[in-house]
């Protein structure tokens, strides 16, 4: 009886282990070295909503400038950072992400992270328009980064600003 009672319990601790894992993995994406805030936003001081399913409720965190489109561009001055403009289509629950950052980039990392999530997530893209599917009443932040690719290795640009949206 001891031994089958040992046996059952290594199985279910395997299980665990297992299960634990698996739940890391698929919650983590990509590794990346961000750091998330600590806490939300209030209402920004850059927050607008525009005409009909669009919502600009936007702040970036290390931004030294912005301007005052719809939605807001922000950048950080004198560095070759990309800019970026982030909306939320409340219509279909998707935020759009705009990557300004000139010509002669292969592709753009895309960093983002959202409140109630454990991690960054980081994916790459050749395009400097983004969109992706949106969780409602939340608020997100990203980042990103313009590269290009070389035969002995890419090179990148510096981060933009930390933009934040919130989708309500």
């Amino acid at each position: 009886m001891f031994r089958l009672t040992t046996m059952k319990m290594s199985l279910l601790s395997a299980f665990a282990t297992l299960f634990l894992l698996l739940s890391m993995l698929a919650s983590s994406g990509t590794a990346s070295a961000h750091t998330a805030s600590s806490q939300a936003p209030g209402l920004p001081h850059g927050a607008m909503s525009g005409g009909g399913c669009w919502s600009y409720h936007t702040f970036a965190r290390n931004a030294t400038f912005e301007n005052n489109a719809q939605p807001v561009v922000y950048g950080i001055e004198n560095t070759d950072a990309p800019e970026l403009s982030l909306a939320y289509n409340f219509c279909s629950s998707y935020i759009q992400a705009k990557i300004y950052a000139g010509s002669g980039y292969d592709y753009y990392l895309v960093d983002w992270w959202r409140y109630g999530r454990t991690g960054w997530t980081q994916f790459a893209t050749p395009n400097p328009l983004v969109n992706w599917s949106a969780v409602h009443n939340t608020t997100y932040e990203f980042v990103v980064d313009a590269c290009t690719s070389h035969w002995y290795g890419d090179s990148c640009t510096h981060w933009s600003p930390y933009v934040f949206i919130n989708t309500y």
